[in-house]
């Protein structure tokens, strides 16, 4: 609960954060102040969804040969690295276990980030709804 907690005060201060430097005050009207309050609560949902997305997507082992390239890549260019690499699937195997372990200290950090992601960007659209009813 404390991770929901977290990530919904993170989310809900940039969001405001980002409507007020979009909102230049200067028009008059409610227009203004809900076009800001639009892109900033669907900017940063966007993002975090983004990111929430990212981190499931990675917790798959999608990324793992572009991680055993680079390590194979910096072991072929420095010639003081002597250490014999593990062959892939060895690699793969241990990122595996690696991950599994991880996945189950990390998991509620990755829903409260996605479902930070939703309400922020479920709001966003709310708000350009409003936009577009009193325009």
């Amino acid at each position: 609960m404390k991770k929901y907690l977290i990530h919904g005060g993170i989310g809900f201060v940039l969001s405001v954060l980002l409507a007020c430097l979009r909102f230049s005050g200067w028009e008059p009207g409610a227009q203004s102040a809900l076009r800001a309050a639009s892109d900033g609560f669907t900017i940063v949902g966007f993002l975090y969804l983004a990111t929430a997305a990212l981190g499931k997507i990675s917790s798959t082992g999608f990324f793992d040969i572009f991680s055993y390239g680079l390590r194979e890549g910096v072991r072929f260019l420095i010639p003081g690295i002597k250490k014999i690499p593990p062959a892939f699937y060895d690699y793969r195997a241990e990122r595996e276990e690696k991950r599994r372990q991880r996945d189950e200290e990390e998991g509620a950090g990755k829903r409260a980030a996605l479902l930070t992601g939703l309400v922020l960007f479920v709001l966003g659209v709310l708000f350009t709804l409003l936009f577009y009813a009193v325009s």
